[in-house]
């Protein structure tokens, strides 16, 4: 019985993602949306119905918190609702771009080529580089929009994990593959992630997030399944085994700066 547990353990994190969609959507939290923001789709109401879509928001705006000083402009890449806005100090400036107005302070930007540098002290870049057509070149764009001493945080989903593994050898593709929102374009794996960022960032930490959750799948009788295994014991396989168990990865970074020589 022992064995049997911890093999439901291991498996049953993964089947609550099965045509499921890691992108933030909706927030009720700061009460600006846009009228722009869909009323139907895999984004509806995300943040108020997933706690674990907020959990992996928060823990990316605490990574920045101890560099921020009350001056500082914070430059959010891909802010969707603003959602991040409400763990900073009211001080900041905060910019929040994105390729629609989720948010009626949204600065709407083409992201998907790069964009004109927008200065910086530091910056966010949740859940939105795997749906863009060049994320090398946003990238690129949020490195020279950066301060010398610059930090970005930066979370990416893991699309590599043992049950996309699984179901890809059963020959089960991604029901919305030829989706118009929501699809992830990039399916990185933490080593794929890491060289990706390394090119124009120094990692400082990792932090692994899971999302136990059919929230907003066609299978949300799952979360019931999958609420009865404690967080503990999801987040500490993510730990452990993080390209296998973690659903996604949240990078802290340091801007890569020439050397004099």
């Amino acid at each position: 019985m022992n064995e049997l547990h911890l093999i439901v353990s291991c498996f049953l994190p993964f089947l609550g993602h099965l045509e499921s969609h890691t992108t933030p959507s909706v927030s009720q939290d700061t009460g600006e949306q846009a009228s722009t923001v869909e009323k139907d789709g895999p984004w509806k109401d995300m943040y108020r119905r997933d706690r674990y879509a907020r959990d992996r928001v928060m823990k990316s705006a605490r990574l920045l918190l101890p560099w921020i000083k009350d001056i500082d402009t914070i430059l959010d890449v891909g802010c969707f609702t603003w959602e991040a806005r409400k763990y900073f100090p009211r001080s900041v400036n905060y910019i929040g771009i994105d390729q629609k107005a989720y948010h009626k302070k949204t600065k709407v930007v083409d992201l998907n080529h790069g964009f004109e540098p927008i200065p910086c002290q530091h910056a966010l870049c949740l859940e939105t580089l795997e749906h863009l057509l060049d994320p090398q070149d946003t990238l690129e764009s949020i490195h020279n929009s950066l301060s010398d001493v610059g930090y970005l945080v930066v979370s990416l989903p893991n699309e590599n994990t043992l049950f996309h593994r699984i179901r890809a050898l059963s020959g089960i593709s991604d029901a919305e593959c030829f989706s118009s929102t929501g699809k992830h374009l990039h399916l990185p794996s933490l080593k794929q992630s890491r060289f990706f960022l390394a090119e124009k960032f120094e990692i400082q930490k990792e932090v692994y997030y899971i999302a136990p959750t059919a929230c907003g799948s066609r299978n949300e009788w799952v979360g019931k399944i999958l609420s009865l295994i404690p967080d503990k014991i999801h987040q500490l396989l993510a730990d452990t085994f993080p390209g296998l168990f973690a659903r996604g990865f949240i990078f802290l970074l340091k801007k890569n700066t020439p050397t004099a020589g």
